[in-house]
């Protein structure tokens, strides 16, 4: 796809008169989320019963979720202009999802959004080309396997964002932790034992009976691992269906950011039906976020719909568990040469008859 000079400048124009500075709406949302955060831990460390416990670490992993959309608006300034705003608010946001805000930051603006698409560079949900996947151990190649099959592909933000990136950023060697990095990431391990005291302290006085270690265990685990666990496959869910579709395309990155037109071929608008584009507070209308970062989530949906009518609808695919199912079948491996996905039976067929 290619966009004229005057469309994209009337595009971008228009989609300026939708960056307002209205974040107490944005606040008063969050503030109802926070209140039913606590109110899900209350009810789950009061009842004894396991299989309710974790129905409620599920339940709760979808007000975190939202919390973290919230603190994407104020990491991209897009909540309020007021820039010390966006950055208090952002930080306690993202407490409950256990993400340091100015490490999340920096992988989330200046690279993912820099360098959308780029492989190698951009490590949202990134494919592999043959190459690359030919070159890696068998072990790693199972391993890459995994996390592009239907059930693997869930683990994706937990194995590869919240672990390495968010809670144990120290131990990755391409990571250098800088003072508002270690001050967030402390803040984050604050957070979580607090939650974990908290959780602990509800479950003594409700279940007097039971002994110190079942209350700690399952305030983590129900308090703290599965809430943040789950968290991580709704973050895959929509991390995935936003640049990863039979019809995007990726490139080899050349140490320039990504332009206009990769960003609108790499950026799908996925449809979801009505009720779960609300709950999921309109994070699918991608493209519009990558062309104007500023627009906050009041009025992302209006403008995605300009960005659909000066393109045709371009990328714009519905979600259907067909649908689903055909991105995971096919989007495996990345040719960036031919611009193309791959299946693995595909690029094992082209290994096989290469001289």
């Amino acid at each position: 796809m290619e966009t004229s000079l005057d469309t994209r400048k009337a595009l971008l124009s228009s989609m300026r008169e939708d960056t307002v500075d209205r974040p107490a709406s944005t606040i008063a949302i969050s503030v109802a989320l926070f209140a039913v955060y606590f109110a899900l831990l209350v009810l789950m460390m009061r009842v004894e019963n396991l299989a309710f416990k974790a129905f409620c670490s599920v339940w709760l992993s979808l007000y975190v979720g939202n919390l973290m959309v919230c603190a994407h608006d104020a990491a991209h300034n897009a909540l309020s202009r007021d820039k010390r705003l966006n950055r208090v608010f952002g930080t306690i946001a993202m407490l409950p999802s256990l993400q340091p805000f100015s490490i999340w930051v920096r992988q989330h603006n200046f690279v993912h959004h820099r360098y959308v698409a780029q492989l190698g560079v951009d490590d949202t949900y990134a494919p592999l080309t043959p190459e690359q996947y030919r070159a890696r151990a068998p072990l790693g190649r199972a391993y890459y396997r995994f996390l592009r099959s239907l059930v693997g592909q869930h683990f994706w933000y937990f194995l590869e964002v919240t672990l390495p990136y968010m809670l144990f950023p120290f131990l990755y060697r391409r990571f250098s932790m800088k003072r508002e990095h270690v001050l967030d990431l402390l803040l984050v391990y604050v957070w979580a034992g607090l939650i974990l005291w908290f959780c602990a302290s509800l479950s003594m006085g409700a279940h007097p009976d039971k002994s110190a270690v079942w209350h700690w265990t399952t305030a983590g685990v129900f308090g703290i691992v599965l809430p943040t666990f789950f968290f991580s496959v709704i973050m895959t869910f929509l991390s995935v269906f936003q640049h990863t579709g039979p019809d995007s395309k990726w490139i080899l990155p050349d140490g320039k950011p990504s332009s206009f037109e990769h960003t609108m071929n790499s950026t799908i608008h996925l449809v979801l039906p009505e009720w779960l584009d609300f709950v999921f507070i309109r994070i699918m209308q991608h493209q519009a976020h990558h062309l104007n970062v500023h627009v906050d989530l009041h009025s992302i949906k209006a403008a995605q719909a300009k960005v659909a009518a000066a393109h045709d609808g371009w990328l714009t695919r519905t979600w259907t568990p067909a649908y689903h199912l055909e991105v995971v079948r096919r989007c495996k491996l990345y040719d960036p040469e031919k611009e193309r996905w791959l299946t693995f039976e595909e690029a094992e067929t082209q290994e096989r008859a290469a001289p």
